[in-house]
């Protein structure tokens, strides 16, 4: 099977252990990145992401694709 075809897939199994100890703080796994400086390529793709993701949120459904 190709792997583009098992990553599209994305299988996924829990561990049967808590993975708390790979965190900073586990009370937050995911805390939100400071955006990048606007003046450059990191920046702007940052705000680009973002504004698409908020657009992919409230636009009409038949202009956002597939949800």
């Amino acid at each position: 099977m190709p792997l583009t075809v098992v990553s599209a897939k994305r299988p996924v199994r829990p561990a049967p252990f808590p993975l708390d100890e790979l965190h900073t703080d586990p009370a937050r796994p995911n805390p939100p990145r400071p955006l990048a400086p606007a003046t450059g390529w990191d920046g702007l793709f940052q705000r680009l992401d973002k504004a698409l993701h908020v657009y992919h949120r409230f636009a009409p459904r038949g202009c956002a694709g597939p949800p």
